[in-house]
């Protein structure tokens, strides 16, 4: 396409007519207009969607593997908490895959509850956070490589009580992902003490 319009040949001035209407450059995704994926992939967060919203979660997979569902846990333990010992991690898929299938995995049905599809908080805490600061100790605690974002936890103490000392708030353990206990268990620990004794209990 040519890069000059011809929008002023109709008009009834001779020197518009003749004068070049240089266009905007064009942009595959125009400010305002995100990316848009690919069928297959767009079938794909539609579906997931649907059977999130429908109380399907991962660790329903999991139950519907019948006798390879300790096998598909042991996959997912194995490679996220591959620091721990042999024997933790045992133990740990033992408790995941029994919390997650008993008879009344409360704790997965919770995700449904609590969170939109993509991990979106349903009643965010933003929001319900904000009255108790200045009656009840507030504190976050992130892993320093966390799934999660810090940031947000910061804005939401500079929001709702400006006048608190945000890095004591919100306190980020290093070598930590998003379950720092587990993840580096000795910071953790020593995290937990010095809130505590900031607290003077």
């Amino acid at each position: 396409m040519s890069d000059t319009s011809p929008i002023a040949a109709s008009s009834s001035d001779p020197a518009a007519a003749a004068a070049p209407q240089t266009q905007p450059p064009r942009h595959h995704h125009p400010v305002g207009r995100p990316p848009v994926l690919p069928p297959h992939l767009a079938v794909l967060r539609s579906t997931f969607g649907y059977l999130w919203n429908n109380g399907f979660t991962p660790f329903s997979l999991v139950r519907f593997a019948g006798p390879f569902g300790p096998h598909l846990t042991n996959f997912y333990t194995t490679r996220r908490f591959a620091h721990l010992s042999p024997e933790e991690i045992d133990r740990l898929r033992e408790y995941i895959f029994h919390v997650n299938t008993g008879d009344t995995p409360a704790g997965e049905f919770a995700l449904n509850v609590l969170l939109k599809f993509r991990a979106y908080a349903k009643m965010p805490l933003k929001y319900r956070l904000a009255p108790l600061f200045g009656r009840v100790p507030v504190r976050f605690v992130y892993g320093d490589v966390d799934w999660m974002d810090s940031k947000h936890a910061v804005e939401v103490v500079k929001e709702a009580a400006p006048e608190m000392d945000v890095e004591k708030v919100v306190r980020v353990v290093a070598g930590a992902g998003h379950q720092v206990f587990l993840d580096n268990p000795q910071a953790f620990d020593e995290e937990m003490v010095r809130i505590v004794d900031e607290r003077g209990l």
